[in-house]
């Protein structure tokens, strides 16, 4: 090897080793001020961490650890295998997966089979909704592969709400199962949303990386669900001459 090589492969391990050796407390100091992500008793390593709980817009994973991995820094990106929360909890979300910043653009965040899953009520509250809605159990998405940088670049996946139900004048309704087909869309996020549900829902969701959601497609009521369930589904979309409900 040529001394530049040697060189330029000593800087390398000794960043490396300066990394491995960093303090977990240092993540404070990437998280940007005034932002969403709470950061709870960070401890360990950058190379090798846990914290009592990461937060972002009251999504809270306790128990949170992750692991670094040294050859990915050789790569120009940080590759971390992630793990938090509770996946059997009905009300605690959780995260489980490979997760990757790119060293030369921190805004390119990629995934690869990782699995998220947070209770409902939680991403209803990140989503400006016509009604209020009460709703139980966790949605879940599993993810193949991720590429995301201020667009989505690359997204494969798929999401679910098994025994999905609401509460209605003190009342659970359920509603069945929703999935839903994850992909990319002219740089926006898109799901594909069907399954054996009582709205025999047929639509598709498009979010914007700056929270605008749009949506369009169709359902319809099954006969045995609520009246006043039936009263509020005209905040959703109007009925077509099928008796199907446009959404809007």
């Amino acid at each position: 090897m040529k001394i530049w090589q040697w060189v330029l492969l000593c800087v390398l391990g000794f960043f490396i080793f300066l990394v491995a050796n960093a303090p977990a407390t240092l993540l404070y100091r990437f998280i940007p001020e005034h932002s969403d992500i709470a950061v709870v008793q960070p401890s360990g390593t950058l190379f090798n961490g846990k914290m009592a709980s990461l937060g972002y817009k009251g999504i809270v994973l306790d128990d949170f650890s992750w692991t670094l991995s040294p050859v990915s820094l050789f790569l120009g990106k940080a590759t971390l295998d992630i793990k938090g929360g509770d996946l059997r909890h009905a009300q605690k979300a959780s995260a489980e997966g490979e997760v990757s910043v790119s060293l030369f653009n921190l805004s390119h965040i990629s995934a690869s089979d990782l699995i998220v899953s947070v209770p409902i009520k939680s991403v209803l509250a990140q989503v400006n909704l016509p009604v209020q809605i009460s709703a139980k159990g966790k949605v879940r998405v599993d993810i193949d592969v991720a590429s995301v940088t201020e667009q989505c670049l690359e997204l494969a996946g798929t999401g679910n709400w098994n025994n999905a139900s609401i509460d209605l004048n003190q009342q659970a309704v359920s509603l069945g199962s929703f999935i839903a087909d994850l992909s990319c869309e002219d740089g926006a996020f898109a799901a594909q949303v069907g399954g054996d549900n009582k709205f025999d829902l047929d639509a598709t969701f498009i979010l914007s990386t700056d929270g605008r959601l749009l949506q369009s497609g169709t359902f319809q009521l099954d006969p045995s669900l609520p009246q006043a369930m039936r009263q509020a589904a005209v905040f959703f979309g109007d009925p077509g001459p099928s008796g199907r409900y446009v959404l809007r």
